[in-house]
């Protein structure tokens, strides 16, 4: 049986089994006032309804959690046999009068040697098995987390800015590419600056930019490798963390419309990171349009 399908089969074991310990406490509790003890009655009526959502609740969430087949049916079997021995364990108690363990509800009651034997046996082996299966699902929905997570690092987001430039195509490229140029405009604000760059703008032709504060405080280097160059038309490139970039020229009636996409990371919210490009592209068109 393969994985996926061991999960569904599961999940509506879990389910079915689950509304059936929940019928099964709905009906002792029609019969708590004819039990030798009527409050280990309702305690069974009670463990019945709510262990059966228990039940259904891991059904739900059985696809979430991440272990090994192995482990997996251990996970099942614990958790049917933890909650029906819960329900049972008790029902046995209220039939008859027993318990000697649950001073409380039972009253300081005694039952017969065997009722007590079960009822002692169900409350020991039911605690170690729902311990399991409880430290099972955590680890389980715990390692789903961490694969959700890298699944989310992996599934790229695109953002696009875009600016529209009164000049020439010719001369906004040159602007864009040219490294004299790249060090006026290449910042996000006015507290920044770009010292240097380094731009061979060529397929598998390099790039470095360096960015930092004027007052030293911080700064980066902004580097990449081209993977496709058309002159006036587009450029692509791959940062140092694999995210990819495309950017696209547009010339219309002496305006050139300048529009970048690219991979979002995952350290700067969505909006950040299209506000950070953004500025840069407004500073861009200052320099052009200005010199």
């Amino acid at each position: 049986m393969e994985k996926s399908e061991l999960y569904q089969h599961q999940s509506q074991r879990l389910i079915f089994l689950g509304v059936t310990l929940f019928l099964l406490g709905l009906i002792v509790g029609l019969f708590v006032p004819i039990f030798a003890n009527p409050r280990m009655g309702l305690s069974s009526h009670i463990e019945g309804v709510l262990n059966g959502i228990l039940l259904i609740v891991l059904g739900l969430i059985w696809s979430r959690i991440d272990l090994s087949d192995r482990w997996l049916k251990i996970n099942f079997w614990l958790a049917i046999y933890g909650t029906f021995a819960n329900w049972f364990g008790i029902l046995v108690a209220a039939i008859f009068n027993a318990g000697k363990m649950l001073n409380i509800a039972a009253q300081g009651k005694e039952g017969p040697v065997i009722a007590e034997a079960v009822v002692t046996f169900s409350l020991f082996s039911l605690s170690i098995a729902m311990i399991i299966v409880c430290m099972l699902t955590l680890v389980g929905l715990k390692r789903n987390l961490k694969t959700a997570r890298k699944q989310l690092m992996t599934d790229k987001t695109r953002i696009s800015v875009e600016i529209n430039i009164k000049a020439p195509i010719e001369k906004v490229w040159e602007c864009f590419t040219k490294p004299e140029h790249i060090i006026n405009w290449n910042f996000a604000s006015d507290d920044w600056h770009c010292p240097r760059a380094v731009n061979d703008l060529k397929p598998d032709g390099k790039f470095s930019w360096r960015m930092e504060s004027k007052d030293g405080s911080m700064g980066f280097d902004f580097e990449g490798i081209y993977s496709e160059v058309r002159e006036f038309e587009k450029i692509k490139y791959k940062l140092g963390d694999n995210r990819e970039v495309e950017i696209t020229f547009q010339s219309e009636n002496n305006f050139t419309i300048i529009t970048e996409t690219f991979d979002a990371e995952n350290v700067f919210s969505l909006e950040q990171q299209r506000q950070g490009w953004q500025s840069i592209l407004n500073n861009f068109k200052k320099y052009v349009e200005g010199n």
